[in-house]
């Protein structure tokens, strides 16, 4: 049976004086041997055809090329092969396979013509951190987790007097774990225990320290090194927020006064304002307004240029709820809000990353060929899906839920296609956070399984973040209670040497920071994917069942040839990629393995046993 190999990253796919040159191997038996390729791009939505160029013939395999212009007037770049056979069949090949029929825009390959200015952001991995919640200068270690008794008011409501000096006192901690940056929680002022419930954009929490103790944060970070996102919730203030003032402190605010000047900040209807998701404590800002939009974006000192520029000059932002933003009490323009959001940011800080904050599907902004978001929560297209397919749990309900490796492969499938590679490599991912139930509480305090579910995070295409306390299996059964005090009386090894050791793993292989990702066997409880890139390939076993499993690798042995042989051919320069991590007989913990593809016996067969997950190296 003749099968198709093609990736959308060097070796096969590679930039070259303004056109794309695109390869596709073909392994091939002498009754099935295409007669010709065709690549089909679409510069101006239009069909271009190139008749594809038979470079490389092996006794099993066929190389082909073609090379296209770039259509300068349109950043993403979609493309698929038509392939015709000596018995007039004709089928089509794209990001979802073989087909008969003509791939759809969404299931064509993509690539963007200019990547995100962002390209730090791939090689970075993330700690999250809730700054009431992770450490004082004010309490001791011993007894930060113990201020009050453990009961589920506490930690929801109480102030565990965690701040912005606890944070910078435990930096070294945060470097020992393999981080290279750290996700804050939102620091301006507020009402609320997260931050999330704004009262003013410009002042810090009083409870977390002073304007002065975030830049020196910031400043101690930078000087390791490493890399700062600030959450800001753009989509909705706290009805405390002055401008709308619930209990009428001011005397002007726009809940209580309808010749309030802040009246058209927010949507108004019979009498009542729009809320976020009937709380009426979370007030939505109507980006119909153009003062609302000078406030958070086009303004000189705009909410969101405010910590881009020195003295803060934060590396990135994440933006809460954008799905929801928009004007008159809706999503009105959304796409049109968060392409001027990201421009203006691109404005202050060129390199700077923006993160959106999806809870569903973020394809849409993901693939809008002309307004593109930098990045998104990868909710969707890798945290749902693994956390059905490790606990067997439905995501929503919480019940037990029937999920395989097939169910979670077409998911996969489904959801990469259309999405530019440069933009998965560049979606955060993550195993909790703090709106979601912790990671511990959803499997069920499993430790094999929580260390499965940390390493397919660390080699799944994007950008890792683990939540504070999930290296010491902090539990949270519910998410009102995943923002629990960092216990610092746990020294405990459960997670730590697990994710010092994927960090290192990681750094040292680029192949899993720049290489597609490729789902090649899905059956019960046995997942494998694998990561590409030029002439070296990482590939992960993941057996989320009770008993040990056999896995026959022969198809990503010999993929691997292909790609080194048309690596070696090419020879070009930026396809190169070093590896220095010595993977032999590498072993990690009791249920994770790293080790080499030489280590395979000779029907390269391995077995894995049962809740545990291997990766694989060439």
């Amino acid at each position: 049976m003749v099968e198709f190999l093609h990736f959308s990253c060097p070796p096969f796919l590679i930039y070259k004086n303004n056109a794309i040159t695109v390869r596709i191997a073909v392994s091939d038996t002498k009754d099935s041997v295409p007669v010709k390729i065709e690549l089909w791009c679409f510069p101006n939505n239009e069909p271009a055809v190139v008749e594809m160029t038979r470079i490389l013939e092996q006794e099993d395999c066929s190389i082909y090329t073609g090379e296209t212009l770039l259509d300068q007037s349109y950043n993403l770049q979609s493309y698929a092969f038509r392939i015709y056979f000596s018995d007039s069949t004709v089928i089509w090949f794209s990001s979802r396979k073989i087909s008969r029929n003509e791939p759809l825009a969404h299931e064509r390959f993509t690539v963007n013509l200019h990547e995100s200015a962002s390209l730090w952001m791939r090689e970075q991995m993330f700690y999250q951190i809730v700054p009431d919640r992770f450490a004082s200068d004010r309490v001791s270690d011993e007894i930060f987790a113990t201020q009050f008794e453990p009961t589920d008011e506490n930690f929801i409501s109480a102030r565990y007097h965690g701040n912005l000096a606890g944070i910078m006192s435990k930096l070294d901690y945060i470097c020992s774990l393999g981080f290279t940056g750290i996700y804050l929680c939102p620091v301006t002022d507020t009402s609320g225990i997260l931050g999330y419930k704004c009262r003013d954009y410009y002042s810090i929490q009083s409870d977390l320290g002073t304007e002065e103790d975030l830049i020196r944060l910031i400043e101690e970070i930078h000087r390791r090194g490493m890399k700062i996102i600030l959450d800001l919730p753009v989509n909705h203030v706290g009805d405390d927020h002055p401008y709308y003032d619930v209990s009428d402190v001011t005397g002007h605010g726009a809940c209580c006064h309808e010749d309030s000047p802040y009246r058209n900040y927010f949507t108004f209807r019979n009498g009542k304002a729009v809320v976020w998701k009937e709380d009426p404590h979370f007030v939505k800002l109507d980006y119909a307004n153009r003062d609302v939009q000078d406030m958070m974006y086009r303004g000189t000192d705009s909410v969101i240029k405010h910590f881009l520029k020195p003295p803060y000059s934060v590396d990135g932002i994440k933006l809460g709820s954008v799905q929801m933003l928009g004007g008159n009490g809706t999503a009105q323009a959304n796409m049109f809000h968060l392409h001027e959001i990201n421009n203006e940011a691109k404005a202050v800080n060129s390199e700077c990353y923006v993160v959106n904050e999806h809870n569903y599907d973020a394809k849409p902004w993901l693939c809008n060929p002309i307004q593109q978001e930098d990045s998104a929560l990868n909710v969707c297209g890798f945290y749902k899906p693994m956390l059905q397919f490790l606990s067997g749990k439905d995501y929503y309900t919480g019940e037990k839920f029937k999920y395989s490796a097939e169910d979670f492969r077409n998911f996969i499938e489904r959801y990469h296609s259309g999405i530019p590679h440069d933009k998965l490599c560049s979606l955060f991912n993550m195993i909790g956070n703090h709106d979601t139930c912790r990671i511990a509480s959803v499997l069920n305090g499993n430790p094999q399984l929580i260390r499965v579910a940390i390493t397919m995070m660390y080699t799944w295409i994007g950008v890792p973040c683990i939540y504070y306390g999930d290296e010491i299996g902090l539990t949270g059964e519910r998410k009102q209670l995943s923002y629990k005090p960092m216990d610092w009386n746990n020294k405990k090894d459960i997670f730590r040497k697990l994710i010092v050791t994927l960090a290192r793993f990681r750094h040292e292989n680029k192949v899993i920071i720049r290489g597609s990702l490729e789902i090649t066997y899905a059956s019960g409880s046995v997942l494998i994917y694998e990561r590409c890139y030029n002439r070296n390939k990482t590939i992960v076993v993941v057996n989320s069942g009770s008993t040990v499993s056999t896995v026959d690798l022969t198809e990503n042995v010999k993929t691997l040839k292909i790609q080194q042989t048309l690596a070696d051919a090419d020879n070009h320069e930026s396809t190169q990629v070093s590896r220095k991590y010595n993977v032999k007989g590498s072993l990690m913990m009791d249920n994770i393995r790293i080790m080499s593809i030489a280590e395979l016996d000779k029907g390269n067969k391995t077995r894995i046993g049962p809740t545990s997950a291997l990766i694989i190296q060439s």
